[in-house]
């Protein structure tokens, strides 16, 4: 990807759980002029936000760490320029509907193993109608996606056993 305003190249993104925030690393090649070219590491330091109508995850608030920061002033301070961290947060943005795709497949898989442990005599079917992420929470060391999932239940018991003696 390219900055339109800037000539910037983006060629790798990693993110992780960092605290209560997601941290984003992204390798970028810059070019200023003909002949200067800066590579560099960006981290920054994201808060995680869930459009739920869009079903988009966007990351927003974004900082720069100190020693990104530090870098692009002795390096390449034109780099440093908010512009560019406003121009990440407006494209740092994914889909959901692929996760949900998964999360959906995942509910029914565990549905049908636990369908697979009850007992002879009851008979159970679930329709699962709509899956969707809900929320996100960021720990020391994971990103926990919270979704829900709609649907039908049925459960059919064909006879009670009776206790001798009742």
């Amino acid at each position: 990807m390219e900055l339109e305003e800037f000539p910037v190249e983006i060629s790798h993104v990693a993110l992780r759980p960092d605290g209560n925030r997601l941290r984003l690393v992204l390798e970028i090649e810059a070019k200023e002029g003909l002949l200067e070219r800066t590579t560099a590491r960006f981290t920054l330091a994201a808060r995680p936000h869930i459009d739920r109508d869009a079903q988009t995850l966007s990351l927003v608030d974004l900082e720069m760490d100190v020693a990104t920061r530090n870098y692009l002033i002795e390096t390449a301070d034109w780099l440093a320029n908010p512009a560019i961290l406003s121009w990440i947060e407006q494209r740092a943005k994914l889909n959901l509907d692929e996760l949900e795709a998964e999360l959906r497949d995942s509910a029914i898989a565990m549905v049908k193993a636990h369908q697979a442990k009850l007992p002879a005599n009851v008979k159970a079917s679930f329709d699962l109608d709509r899956a969707r992420v809900t929320d996100l929470r960021v720990t020391p060391d994971r990103l926990v996606v919270v979704f829900s999932a709609d649907g039908q239940l049925a459960i059919d018991v064909e006879h009670l056993p009776v206790a001798e003696g009742s």
